[in-house]
């Protein structure tokens, strides 16, 4: 609610035409209509918690969320916080102002990584968090391994992408997105690779 009175606050205060994406070399290269500056960012967020409230619901293995509570819970809030600081830096570069917008979203990103890795090895078994491959959905030994390597991959990956967040725009994004991508495929990797030997599969 806090975004929407914002959004309505700045709302007549913003040009017709506004920022609403950045390229890699943080200038903005894409605009739409000031109401997606003021609101989207709001209903997106209020759209987040419901989604994040219902997942542990509707989830087949709803009864291992017990197990990882604190951090589902922690990035749930995460998350929205992610969602409305975007919503920030868009209202304020359509207010005319010029937010380092690719420092701070990619060092927001980082500090989730970092802080999910944190927990990764707690995450049990369920259908929407944590590295859900066809393999670790279908034995949670393969489960348990693959997130045990995950959690510090990512801790350290989330730490180095922290760091090459400040680096100038056009040269952070290749170690960036090259630590990200790191991130999502060893752990994938690992889990076809767990898989492939297990005896019984």
């Amino acid at each position: 609610m806090l975004s929407l009175t914002f959004g309505w606050l700045t709302y007549p205060h913003l040009p017709a035409r506004v920022p609403v994406h950045w390229g890699l070399n943080g200038k903005p290269n894409g605009y739409g209509p000031a109401w997606m500056d003021a609101f989207m960012p709001g209903f997106l967020a209020i759209g987040m918690y419901l989604l994040f409230s219902v997942l542990p619901v509707v989830d087949p293995r709803r009864r291992n969320y017990s197990a990882f509570l604190p951090f589902y819970r922690l990035l749930r809030w995460l998350v929205l916080l992610l969602v409305l600081l975007l919503g920030g830096l868009t209202t304020s570069a359509g207010l005319g102002y010029h937010p380092p917008v690719g420092t701070v979203v990619r060092g927001a990103v980082a500090v989730l990584i970092l802080v999910a890795g944190n927990f990764l090895g707690k995450v049990q078994p369920n259908w929407f968090v944590g590295i859900r491959t066809p393999w670790t959905l279908s034995n949670e030994e393969v489960w348990r391994k693959t997130h045990r390597l995950a959690a510090p991959l990512w801790v350290a990956g989330g730490a180095v992408m922290l760091a090459v967040s400040f680096l100038p725009d056009p040269v952070a994004a290749l170690p960036y997105f090259t630590v990200l991508a790191l991130l999502v495929l060893v752990p994938v990797i690992h889990s076809y690779l767990l898989w492939a030997r297990l005896p019984d599969k």
